[in-house]
């Protein structure tokens, strides 16, 4: 079985810079129209591709507020749009007015997965502290997004390859 890696979008797949970009021109009404009809405007392809060095070797879980604003496919759509090569395999569990802790906690426990420690099984990337989860989480800065370094960091935490060239 391939560890899990929870990913979640916006301040991982996006980073401020990049949405005044996305966002320029346009009031925050039209933001949110174009976001509810189409949010792949505001995935930024670059941190999108730098999954694919571990595509393969993951089994990607949606973890994210997009969804369930959005399907699951419209989501895999977005990321397929910007160079990703791979396919979310899951999503969280979402829950009325239930924490993204308490979602990742369900996931694990239904696949009979201990989390009250580090452990190789998976890794969270998200911009957002995690409580439950700290020792498993690579927090990425949501003014920069994914970098290489948390791939890297991805890697040594699972114990898998990552190319540094692939996918770009």
């Amino acid at each position: 079985m391939l560890p899990f890696l929870f990913l979640d979008f916006d301040g991982v797949l996006n980073n401020n810079d990049f949405l005044k970009r996305a966002w320029a021109g346009r009031t925050k009404e039209q933001v949110t129209e174009a976001w509810l009809e189409c949010p792949d405007f505001l995935l930024d392809p670059v941190p999108v591709r730098r999954l694919n060095r571990i595509v393969g070797q993951v089994s990607f879980v949606l973890s994210s507020s997009w969804y369930p604003f959005h399907s699951f496919e419209t989501c895999q759509r977005a990321l397929a749009g910007h160079g990703f090569l791979g396919t979310l395999d899951h999503v969280t569990p979402k829950r009325f007015l239930s924490s993204k802790d308490e979602e990742i906690a369900d996931f694990l426990s239904e696949r009979g997965i201990s989390y009250g420690q580090a452990s190789k099984q998976f890794v969270i990337l998200d911009d957002e502290p995690l409580f439950w989860f700290q020792q498993n989480q690579i927090r990425t800065d949501d003014k920069v997004g994914l970098t290489d370094l948390d791939i890297y960091e991805v890697a040594r935490r699972l114990g898998l390859s990552s190319d540094p060239t692939f996918g770009y």
